[in-house]
């Protein structure tokens, strides 16, 4: 059967896990073909820890995660899919893997350290350990301790004899077993035969070569296997042989000859096991960012790469995946290589393959890289600020720069490291190490050790700028939480929004016509519907100001003094009256329990996160107690009453702008240059917080019944339609207005694909005497057009009341380069673009009449 490609029109994002599998994925095809998709956008599917809920932390590239379903089941959800002409694009990561035993290529190199078969797979600084040793920062306390505590044991499980500590176990070398099968054997007594058979596998292990000595992995895993299964193949048939093991095994966590002994076992190891605050100094392996348990892949070796994508290839060639998302590139050495690989294998040549790369403002994806584009941060920034009414952190600006010896922006990456130096000494950096780091970055030296250097400095820019922008200054700078987006910068103010969200659109439509465009990710820190109804506080600011004040009053005797300075500080009881403003349910307190639970969820993280009196490295139980007291009388009705009450108002108030922005900013999403994607759930009103609050179960189910009422009653008689429009602009908390607005649009793209994917952008003018709140564009291909005409702003329209349609608009009306008659795809009716002065024009109170936006074709 011939590889049919289907068409790239919309994605939808969805979480695999064991709870939602690849059989529950293929059971959404219908639904999901019907709101106008084209992709599956999946989580990562090869092996991973169990109980993973989102896939990143794969143990075994070379196998489908079972937790997820079987190959049949990827096959079946391909032929399910493909009788709709639909497909999958994969998210994939080649930056990281696990380190845990569960990952078998990890232990390998635990066990045989540089002679392992896999030690060019990972990212390990062998020499900046003492003797060459792996430090692994897993221990609660110090080494001597914990073994004082008896907290370290020697245990035998089928792969051999291992250190066991709490739920984690580490390989022994097989060299230094011989030690413990001496002691067995005299623990054997009078059993010859048994004594027998161990001295042979004795005999064998101490022909290993030193794990590190110049003999190929391969050999020494080969060597070393025999006496493995020998050892397990006597284990299994000797109940003798099993009670004298049991009886050393034990000696060796019991008294100060046991420690001892454990100790001197621990340090013939390839690795260290020390306390994990020594992580932040000490480590010599390359991890996600600052999380030990994830460490770096050298995809840069070729070897390497063909060995951790071989499954993935495969699935590619037949056909199951029609596409990839690359996660994290930025972390990769040369991320340039990377991708002309990826896109050199056979089925990727034309392929969609997307990055994700966070483009900080003014930076441009490089154009060399033969990619599709990004996953669409850049898109969301700029989508988002056209709401925000805003006339009313780390010394480097971007995630990654790039030299002149990488891409044709290199002269621009070294001027901005070069400014970022600058910045970084008036801040009081130490200048020797910042001297060293200019010398090197402008030398003119060409070799190979330079290149290096200027590669690892540049990959560990990465885990800095996001450790200090993300995961810290988002939590603490937090005047408006909704400007605090992963690609976007809250102290950046634009002069011109809309003419900003114009530009980077023409700029799209020329350079990346098939770059990827998000609004909710698993990543963003609220979802697009929050951000929403924040944005509507920046066009009432005093009025917010003064219930701030208000709340803090009614609150502040349910603080409560840690260490002399009150929980929580006001910084952070800001950022959580926002939080509550962004999710509190606009239909009322139905479910103030399940509030409870996720506010106090979000809470500590904040705090943890912004690593000001309690953090991830150093908790303070003390702290977050009394920050969960806090949040407990806050969301209790007997002891807040007054306050949930002044929340609930305001929220009423502000929901009917506050749903006029997320609809509008969904159609622009779906109308712009690029591929939208949309993430699990966020078709009807998706009020969530930063992961894992985002992967909470979506209700499939009501979605589809809601699908299908809407299409019924949008394609029956003229009258229940105007019914149905009439129900949703009353009733815009109930979600159907949201998912018609998404299956009309979409289903849209798909009759008329080479609009959207290769249609001219043209930015249109709005005039009248409300001309600020709309944006409005046009997609032109051939004869044929639409129109996207999105209103913003609009919380003075709405009068908190009412969803901003027909006469409200006035005289407001948008400048077309062509007359004639229009049908909105929204509400069925038909438009007339009329003659005005030289041009023609689309007045808002007709365009408008039934729904507030519209999407018009030609």
């Amino acid at each position: 059967m011939a590889k049919i490609t289907p068409p790239l029109l919309a994605t939808y994002r969805l979480q695999l896990s064991a709870a939602f599998d690849l059989r529950a994925a293929r059971s959404l095809v219908p639904y999901l073909h019907g709101l106008g998709i084209s992709h599956l956008y999946l989580s990562p599917l090869l092996r991973a820890r169990t109980g993973s809920e989102h896939g990143y932390d794969v143990v075994d590239p070379t196998a489908l995660n079972p937790q997820l379903g079987q190959e049949r089941d990827l096959a079946r959800l391909h032929r399910a899919l493909a009788s709709r002409q639909m497909g999958v694009i994969l998210d994939i990561v080649p930056n990281h893997m696990a380190a845990s035993d569960e990952n078998p290529f990890w232990e390998d190199l635990l066990a045989h350290g540089k002679t392992s078969r896999y030690a060019a797979w990972f990212d390990v600084h062998w020499d900046a350990g003492p003797r060459g040793r792996i430090l692994l920062p897993v221990l609660s306390d110090w080494l001597g301790r914990e073994l004082a505590r008896q907290r370290l044991s020697l245990v035998y499980q089928p792969r051999g004899l291992r250190i066991r500590y709490f739920d984690q176990a580490f390989p022994l070398d097989p060299a230094t077993w011989v030690p413990v099968l001496r002691e067995v054997q005299v623990a054997l007594g009078g059993s010859a035969v048994t004594a027998e058979k161990v001295e042979a596998i004795i005999d064998q292990l101490a022909e290993l070569p030193r794990a590190g000595a110049a003999q190929s992995g391969e050999q020494r895993s080969e060597v070393s296997r025999v006496p493995c299964e020998a050892l397990f193949d006597l284990y299994r048939r000797s109940a003798v042989f099993r009670r004298a093991l049991k009886r050393v095994l034990a000696d060796y966590h019991k008294g100060r000859r046991g420690e001892k002994r454990m100790k001197e076992l621990l340090e013939s190891q390839v690795y260290r096991l020390a306390f994990w605050r020594r992580a932040a100094r000490e480590i010599n392996y390359r991890r996600f960012f600052t999380i030990s348990t994830l460490v770096g892949v050298r995809q840069e070796d070729p070897e390497v790469f063909r060995a951790t994508h071989r499954k993935i290839f495969s699935w590619v060639a037949s056909g199951w995946v029609a596409g990839l998302r690359v996660d994290h590139v930025d972390g990769l050495l040369e991320p340039a290589k990377y991708l002309a690989r990826l896109r050199g294998v056979p089925g990727l040549e034309e392929a969609p393959i997307f990055v994700e790369k966070i483009l900080a403002r003014e930076e441009a994806l490089p154009a060399e890289w033969p990619v599709s584009g990004t996953t669409g941060y850049d898109f969301l920034a700029q989508a988002d600020d056209i709401f925000f009414d805003c006339v009313a952190v780390a010394c480097l600006p971007v995630y990654r720069t790039y030299l002149p010896s990488e891409s044709r922006s290199g002269p621009r990456g070294l001027r901005l490291l070069l400014d970022s130096l600058a910045r970084a000494k008036d801040r009081g950096a130490p200048a020797g190490a910042l001297g060293l780091i200019r010398r090197v970055l402008v030398s003119c030296r060409r070799s190979e050790a330079r290149l290096r250097w200027v590669q690892r400095f540049q990959q560990l820019c990465v885990p800095a700028a996001a450790k200090g922008i993300e995961d810290t200054a988002f939590y603490r700078y937090v005047p408006l939480a909704a400007r605090n987006e992963v690609g976007a910068d809250p102290q950046f103010v634009p002069e011109d929004a809309v003419a900003e969200l114009h530009r980077a659109n023409l700029e799209r439509a020329r350079l990346w016509p098939r770059t990827m465009l998000c609004s909710s990710t698993h990543d963003t820190k609220r979802s697009a519907d929050v951000r929403a109804r924040l944005a509507v506080l920046t066009e009432t600011p005093e009025r917010w100001w003064s219930w701030v004040e208000q709340w803090r009053r009614y609150n502040r005797r349910h603080r409560s003094k840690v260490r002399g300075r009150y929980a929580p500080e006001f910084n952070l009881e800001y950022l959580l009256y926002q939080t509550l403003v962004g999710i509190w349910p606009a239909e009322g307190e139905r479910r103030l329990a399940a509030l409870r639970e996720r506010i106090a969820a979000y809470v500590v993280k904040a705090a943890r996160e912004a690593k000001r009196r309690t953090s991830w490295v150093a908790p303070d139980p003390v702290y977050e107690r009394a920050l969960l007291r806090f949040v407990g009388a806050l969301l209790d009705r007997s002891r807040s009453r007054l306050f949930l009450e002044a929340l609930d108002h305001l929220v009423r108030e502000i929901s009917p702008a506050a749903f006029c922005n997320s609809l509008s900013r969904t159609l622009i999403q779906l109308t712009s240059p690029g591929v939208p994607d949309i993430y699990q759930g966020d078709e009807l009103w998706n009020f969530a917080l930063v992961d894992p609050d985002n992967r909470r179960p979506v209700d499939f189910d009501s979605r589809k019944e809601m699908l299908d009422e809407l299409e019924r009653s949008f394609r029956a008689s003229a009258g229940r339609r105007r019914n149905l429009l009439r129900e949703l602009v009353e009733n815009p908390a109930d979600a159907r207005i949201k998912l018609h607005v998404i299956a009309r649009t979409l289903n849209t793209r798909r009759d008329f694909p080479q609009l959207f994917s290769s249609g001219t952008y043209l930015p249109l003018g709005v005039q009248g005497q409300h001309p600020g709140p709309a944006v409005a564009f046009a997609r032109v291909y051939g004869r044929s057009a639409a129109i996207t005409i999105a209103p913003r702003l609009v919380f003075e329209l709405t009068g908190g009341k009412d969803l901003p349609t027909g006469e409200v608009w006035s005289d407001t009306a948008v400048s077309v380069p062509f007359r004639g008659e229009l049908r909105s795809v929204l509400s069925g009716e038909r438009v007339t673009a009329e003659p005005a002065g030289r041009k023609h024009a689309i007045y808002l109170a007709r365009a408008l009449r039934s729904l507030p936006l519209a999407l018009l074709v030609t």
